[in-house]
């Protein structure tokens, strides 16, 4: 069993998601069918952060509606438009955290030999809006994708980016207060924790956003890093050698995640990404 984590430049208000320029992509849809979708600058629809950059109503309609982004989402193109993901316009939004922590946990076991397509249960301990479970569970086929969120709207909205991506169903979204503990159905049966917490500890340290849904997922609650941490570490399948829990965490405030791993008795390996890295990621994934 091991914890491994990722420091990250201090996040910023800047988009993970590619800009949406009128081109033409091909994610994989709910079936596993190729989406063809065109963004239409001429289109009525404005589903997208620009108002230049519109999906048109037709490519709409190719979704189930269900899969469709109500009014105040948006339908964003990621990782060179091979993802397809429905975010609040102005709730909790993706940033290339996500990106960085399914490349770091790849890329750790791919280093030790496992196939991309080996059979294996993965857990996302505050999942979003599922993007880190898209990311990591399109690029490894073998990947049977568990997702614990403590938000209604945000469980909700990853439920449907698991679907939209294809990763139903061997995905599942759960809402959950870790502060209860784990779910039965998770604890001491996970082969990867994958973990992109809240780590902003003070109100006061900085400015709260307004928006209660991006204050909580960038503001710690009824969890603070050390019970992330000891969620993980409950997760994993005990004894196991290739259980790995990966953390990504604010550089400026890693000494705290490293402590709670260290409280808990384990040992964790600090590491950091370059862009060229998540380039390489970016040519190679979703092929």
């Amino acid at each position: 069993m091991s914890f491994l984590f990722v420091n990250c430049v201090s996040r910023t208000s800047r988009e993970n998601a590619e800009r949406l320029n009128p081109a033409v992509c091909e994610p994989r849809g709910p079936s596993g069918n190729h989406i063809a979708m065109s963004v239409d600058a001429r289109s009525k629809q404005w589903y997208t952060r620009r108002k230049r950059d519109q999906w048109s109503e037709g490519d709409l309609k190719r979704l189930p509606t269900e899969l469709r982004p109500n009014e105040g989402e948006t339908l964003d193109l990621i990782l060179r438009k091979k993802i397809l993901l429905i975010q609040s316009r102005r709730g909790y939004r993706a940033n290339t955290d996500s990106q960085s922590l399914a490349y770091f946990a790849s890329r750790r076991r791919e280093a030790r030999g496992i196939s991309r397509d080996s059979d294996h249960r993965a857990l996302d301990l505050g999942a979003g809006n599922a993007l880190v479970s898209v990311l990591y569970g399109k690029h490894n086929q073998g990947a049977n994708m568990e997702l614990v969120e403590l938000q209604a709207d945000l469980a909700a909205r990853a439920a449907r980016n698991l679907a939209l991506n294809g990763l139903v169903p061997r995905s599942t979204v759960v809402r959950h207060d870790l502060a209860r503990g784990l779910p039965s159905s998770i604890e001491g049966k996970m082969d990867v924790v994958l973990c992109n917490p809240p780590f902003y500890r003070d109100l006061n340290s900085r400015s709260p956003p307004t928006n209660q849904e991006k204050l909580l997922a960038h503001f710690e609650s009824s969890v603070d890093i050390v019970g992330f941490a000891r969620a993980a570490h409950d997760a994993l399948v005990e004894g196991s050698q290739d259980a790995s829990a990966f953390f990504i965490y604010d550089a400026i405030h890693s000494e705290r995640l490293l402590d709670g791993l260290i409280e808990g008795g384990e040992n964790a390996r600090p590491t950091r990404l370059s862009n060229r890295d998540l380039d390489e990621f970016g040519d190679g994934f979703c092929p």
